[in-house]
């Protein structure tokens, strides 16, 4: 199987995983919105991005070092399996040390329990979803997707909208998901067969951690980027202001989610293919692919801004949508950087990775403080933008070492001009924004039609191969 098929095959079943788990979640916020309050949202929403930075911290980052290490031609999946689940779960014990200090947090004193059990859950799920991936079980990765989302939606109704929980129904529908997906993929791997107490060796776990533990002040540089203007929201302008942030965020995940789908495989083809001597060709075709790709959806998406968060969101969250635009903006630009940073993780200089993190993270610092107290939502939503176009261009000249991506950097200038100023007229002809998109989006194919056009005649060619067998 060629390069491009098994990532194109690989990005088709991750897509139907994830496209179909973001449907549910779709269906869901209408309801979730309706039964929480802004300042209810606004917990759940803490609660979980704490987490996103409590478990690289706590686990070791070790789910990054389990897919690399997996992936190696020599390696005994079965031990790399045993030592990543050993070190994920001593980690848990570790932060149980630590009580004293998360408890300072209102948000997380109230909930400290199931605070504990998510990260639990969470920790075991990462590690064997990453293994199956790992191990080119696609379609149980997929899966599991589908299964979690399906199981939290149904707990979600049962615990907020018949229980009436509020926050602890929808945290209990959170560890009802983790608990039916990690006994599903358990199941899939023969975890039980695979584990062995045996292969918990030192020697293996620090050549792991070697690799994996700088990408902890990585990730915490990531959330800091991503994550940190929530609290500084919190801050300057209270819950409320939080909840309806965090609301504004989702549509964001929805990009994010193309995003996810096309990394999940490219991550793989990108290690696998890291020692090819025409690497630098196959990486340049498929950013700018990429690049395109997600540059057009963006116009698309401020096209119809208004009229998906007047459809999704309940009439309080409707203010929503003045942030949405700059937010799903923003989020290109990280998925460029992700994209740029498999080079640090296939060539196993993850140390390399923390400067350009750092560097956008004291930006989007400087920022929040700078931009928050005087324009509020707008200055948080600006201020990521900012701090995740700086880390692009930062990477795509520091990743050259690496891999020297061919970019037609006319036709990037030009789209990105183009998208800017989609969005400024958003704001200032609040009427005309189909009209403006259509225009905008003529432009933008036009641009990248020649990147398309050689990505549609391929799969014709294999679309034509397929059925003529027939």
């Amino acid at each position: 199987m060629s390069r491009y098929r098994k990532l194109a095959i690989n990005t088709l079943i991750y897509g139907i995983g994830n496209i179909t788990s973001k449907l549910i979640s779709i269906i869901m916020l209408p309801f979730f919105t309706r039964y929480l309050a802004q300042s209810e949202y606004g917990i759940i929403e803490l609660l979980t991005t704490t987490l996103l930075i409590v478990m690289p911290l706590f686990s070791g980052n070790i789910v990054n070092a389990l897919v690399r290490f997996t992936l190696d031609k020599d390696s005994d999946q079965d031990v790399i399996l045993s030592n990543s689940f050993f070190v994920g779960v001593f980690g848990w014990v570790i932060m149980i040390f630590f009580y004293p200090l998360l408890s300072l947090f209102s948000f997380i004193k109230d909930f400290t329990l199931l605070f504990y059990i998510i990260f639990l859950l969470q920790v075991v799920e990462a590690v064997l979803k990453q293994f199956s991936r790992s191990i080119n079980l696609n379609k149980v990765y997929m899966f599991s997707d589908i299964l979690y989302a399906t199981i939290f939606a149904v707990s979600g109704i049962v615990f907020i909208m018949i229980l009436g929980l509020k926050v602890k129904g929808y945290l209990f529908a959170m560890i009802m998901g983790w608990i039916f997906n990690i006994f599903y993929i358990a199941y899939k791997t023969r975890f039980i067969n695979r584990f062995k107490l045996k292969y918990i060796n030192k020697k293996i776990i620090k050549e792991m951690l070697v690799f994996s533990l700088p990408l902890i002040p990585n990730s915490i540089f990531w959330w800091i980027i991503g994550m940190s203007n929530r609290y500084f929201v919190l801050y300057y302008i209270g819950l409320s202001a939080s909840g309806l942030y965090s609301i504004a965020n989702k549509i964001p995940t929805l990009i994010t989610f193309l995003h996810r789908i096309f990394f999940t495989s490219w991550e793989i083809s990108a290690i696998e293919e890291y020692d090819s001597k025409d690497k630098d060709v196959f990486y340049s075709k498929i950013f700018n692919l990429f690049y395109f790709f997600m540059i057009n959806v963006v116009s698309c998406y401020i096209s119809v801004n208004k009229f998906i968060m007047r459809f999704l969101v309940s009439p309080s969250f409707y203010s929503s949508w003045k942030y949405a635009p700059i937010l799903v903006f923003a989020t290109i630009f990280f998925s460029f950087a992700t994209f740029l940073g498999t080079n640090y993780v296939a060539s196993k200089e993850t140390k390399k990775a923390l400067t350009t993190t750092l560097l956008a993270s004291l930006i989007n610092i400087f920022l929040n403080f700078v931009m928050i107290p005087s324009y509020g939502l707008y200055g948080a939503s600006f201020s990521l933008l900012i701090s995740y176009f700086f880390l692009w261009v930062i990477r795509v000249f520091d990743t050259k070492r690496y891999i020297k991506i061919r970019y037609p950097f006319f036709r990037i200038v030009v789209s990105l001009i183009i998208v800017s100023l989609q969005l400024y007229l958003h704001y200032i002809l609040p009427d005309k924004d189909f009209l403006v998109g259509a225009i905008s989006l003529i432009f933008l194919i036009f641009i990248s039609w020649s990147y398309f056009y050689e990505f549609v005649s391929f799969i014709w060619r294999k679309a034509k191969g397929f059925f003529t067998k027939f």
